[in-house]
């Protein structure tokens, strides 16, 4: 069971939202009723179809300079701008997907009215939605101009020229009985009866055939088009209503926010590697660092590898197998001097077969050094005095440390 919902939008100033449902299948009208007293019933309704006035709703096929969609909605207001009825800033236009003959559909209705007929929409919720002017229904064939009774006023189709113009003319009393007028008109007289001039209806151009039809139903005319002619359709009611979501336009509100966070991830990018190669150049220098302090303690090593391997292995032949020598030196020397901010120590060196650390160092005066000595013989280790000089303001001495005995 397949069903459509019809819904009949007012015209500005109109209360009336009448709607039917239609069995697609057999053409006959399931229910009806108006929107504001009857809700429609929408078991097995599968599409809704907003059929607008068609002097309400803009609707021209146009061959637009655009390859893309972008493009061609910021070239429709001018490939329309002189049919319009009010101001163009008061005016929205929305233009369908491009046909496979390359032309599109391009839809303009008054933005307050569009709006109404969008709270219309969302109220009733049903997808996909379709707005189409009212006539678009009519059945006619190249060169026709149809027109039918609707309401008293004159709905045309004219499919003269490249596309079909739909339109509606407001009928005086006494052109109630079109259908029999316009029967007796002979095509050439249409343009050029002011009368009855009909938008769309481009200068010189005349029908070929004029069929006047005393009573269509909308509804069930509209029903019989198929998803092919509907799909490219403008989406004027919003991409909510749309058989499928229109992502494009639902991104284009955060399209400056999307550069912008993508120049901020850029940013990111850029200080991440900045502060990488920052780092990866300090840990460098400290790698050089430690291994200029590696070879100064340990001279005789002709090649480092693995600092670390080395290190170990080095402290473990340095403590001769029993442990701490070599630590125990190291702790103490390193207690003598702890919080004397005048002992600066330059290279450290530990000599395995006397036991001894090996210390280049600078001090204020030779005072300090002697200062020093003390100290280590009240903590059990002796300071030898290899040789120092004067240098300035600061004494550079050579001194060797060892366990008393």
């Amino acid at each position: 069971m397949s069903r459509d919902l019809i819904i009949r939008l007012p015209r500005p100033g109109g209360s009336r939202v009448p709607w039917t449902v239609v069995d697609r299948d057999s053409g006959e009208i399931v229910a009806d009723g108006l929107l504001v007293g009857d809700r429609p019933p929408l078991d097995g309704v599968t599409r809704a179809l907003y059929l607008a006035p068609s002097s309400d709703l803009l609707c021209r096929m146009l061959t637009l300079p655009a390859k893309r969609d972008s493009e061609a909605r910021q070239a429709a207001p001018f490939a329309i701008e002189d049919e319009l009825a009010g101001p163009l800033e008061d005016t929205e236009i929305a233009v369908g997907p491009r046909r496979p003959d390359g032309t599109r559909i391009v839809h303009a209705a008054d933005r307050t009215l569009i709006e109404r007929w969008r709270r219309i929409a969302t109220a009733i919720d049903v997808r996909p939605a379709w707005l189409l002017p009212e006539a678009m229904g009519l059945e006619a064939e190249a060169g026709d101009l149809v027109l039918a009774d609707e309401d008293n006023d004159v709905v045309f189709l004219n499919r003269t020229g490249s596309g079909p113009a739909f339109g509606r003319i407001e009928a005086e009393p006494s052109a109630l009985l079109f259908p029999a007028l316009f029967s007796r008109l002979r095509p050439e007289t249409v343009s050029i009866t002011p009368r009855i001039r009909l938008p769309g209806l481009p200068a010189g151009e005349t029908p070929k055939t004029i069929h006047a039809l005393p009573a269509v139903n909308f509804a069930i005319a509209a029903s019989r088009l198929d998803d092919a002619d509907l799909k490219f359709l403008p989406a004027l009611l919003g991409s909510r209503h749309s058989a499928a979501t229109d992502w494009a336009g639902l991104a284009a509100p955060f399209h400056r926010a999307g550069v912008l966070a993508a120049a901020a991830f850029v940013l990111f990018l850029g200080f991440s590697l900045g502060e990488g190669l920052y780092l990866r150049s300090q840990a460098s220098s400290l790698d050089a660092r430690a291994e200029a302090a590696f070879r100064s303690a340990f001279p005789d090593v002709n090649r480092v590898v693995n600092l670390d391997a080395q290190l170990r292995q080095r402290l473990a032949s340095v403590s001769g197998g029993s442990g701490s020598d070599f630590l125990r030196l190291a702790a103490g020397f390193a207690a003598l001097i702890e919080g004397d901010e005048a002992f600066a120590v330059e290279a450290l060196r530990y000599d395995a077969q006397s036991g001894a650390l090996s210390v280049s160092a600078t001090y204020p005066d030779f005072a300090s050094f002697e200062a020093l000595r003390d100290r280590a013989l009240e903590a059990g280790l002796i300071v030898e005095d290899q040789g120092a000089r004067q240098d300035g303001a600061i004494v550079r001495g050579e001194f060797r440390v060892r366990a008393a005995q």
